[in-house]
């Protein structure tokens, strides 16, 4: 009988335990009381109770904006998950905070939110997510390839010109350029000075080729232009480009209303210095060993090298390329 009614007990003991599945947040600066139920993580709790908390990554632990201090209780939160210790760990935030995005609850707990700034808040509104509407409104991780291209020589060619004259070839410049990035399904989003930034990250099944074949119809572009600039300079240009593929975070940045989309991350570094290497090897196009390795089979190689990047560490084999076979795909 004993154990027969401990049987009971003890189930009795669970069907409470089941039902007592809500328990108390503790909100701060907001100072506020929440209700969450078990297994929901703060940044759940935060959201529910409509408190602006800032996930700029969407809650995956990509990032540190929801991250938190837990004033009271830590135990009552799961331990870090590997995911989330991975990325304390990597911003020096071990044994200090907690991403409200993996912490779940299983108990009452106090915590305070770290990122405040009431800029932070007003760039987590639907207003600020209608430019770009195929974009998650804080960016979204997509596989890209990153071209850079610029005029060779630009400083010493603009010493023979009038301002206006460089601006109007600068304009003509973009404009074909823009066309031929368009046409692969590429997008020009930065301008620097001669220079210029393009993703394509559409199909990333294609991208790594649509970059290559961009470039190549740009050398061409450029030999077009060179006939009018002949005819109006007596001069020609010509321009360098470089290529990686990678994984880039792609969003609108930008007060509303003057939004422009953006790609960061260490993909776009690596691209642009392996566009200035091209002064060093002296060649016109280089591509990164993983944009190379996407396109080999398609294109005529040239020489290879090995070599440092400026501001980053190790050593980084570039591909020259001649030409892209005669194809499809």
């Amino acid at each position: 009988m004993t154990d027969q009614h401990g049987g009971l007990e003890d189930q009795n003991q669970a069907r409470r335990a089941q039902i007592a599945t809500k328990y108390n947040v503790y909100i701060l600066p907001e100072n506020k009381k929440v209700e969450a139920n078990q297994g929901d993580t703060i940044l759940d709790a935060s959201l529910n109770a409509e408190i602006p908390h800032t996930h700029a990554c969407g809650g995956n632990a990509k990032c540190t904006t929801c991250r938190i201090t837990v004033l009271e209780n830590a135990d009552h939160l799961q331990s870090p998950s590997v995911k989330e210790s991975r990325v304390l760990k990597k911003f020096g935030l071990e044994g200090q905070f907690r991403l409200a995005c993996q912490a779940r609850i299983h108990g009452d707990v106090k915590i305070k939110r770290e990122v405040l700034d009431v800029l932070d808040m007003k760039l987590f509104t639907p207003k600020s997510r209608e430019l770009f509407k195929s974009i998650q409104p804080l960016g979204e991780e997509r596989k890209a390839a990153i071209l850079f291209a610029d005029i060779q020589d630009y400083t010493p060619f603009t010493d023979h010109f009038a301002p206006y004259d460089i601006m109007h070839l600068l304009n003509r410049y973009f404009y074909l350029a823009g066309n031929v990035i368009k046409k692969y399904e590429g997008r020009i989003i930065d301008y620097y000075g001669d220079g210029f930034l393009a993703a394509f990250y559409l199909d990333e099944t294609k991208v790594s080729m649509q970059a290559v074949k961009s470039a190549f119809a740009l050398f061409a572009m450029v030999d077009s232009l060179n006939d009018y600039l002949q005819n109006l300079f007596h001069q020609n240009i010509s321009i360098r480009v470089g290529i990686h593929t990678g994984d880039v975070i792609l969003g609108a940045i930008g007060i509303q209303g003057m939004d422009k989309l953006a790609v960061i991350g260490d993909t776009v570094n690596v691209a642009s210095r392996i566009e200035q290497m091209n002064k060093e090897t002296k060649t016109n196009l280089l591509l990164s060993e993983t944009t190379y390795h996407e396109v080999a089979a398609k294109v005529t190689a040239g020489r290879t090298f090995q070599k440092r990047l400026k501001g980053k560490n190790g050593l980084y084999q570039l591909y020259e390329v001649k030409a892209v076979k005669d194809t499809e795909g």
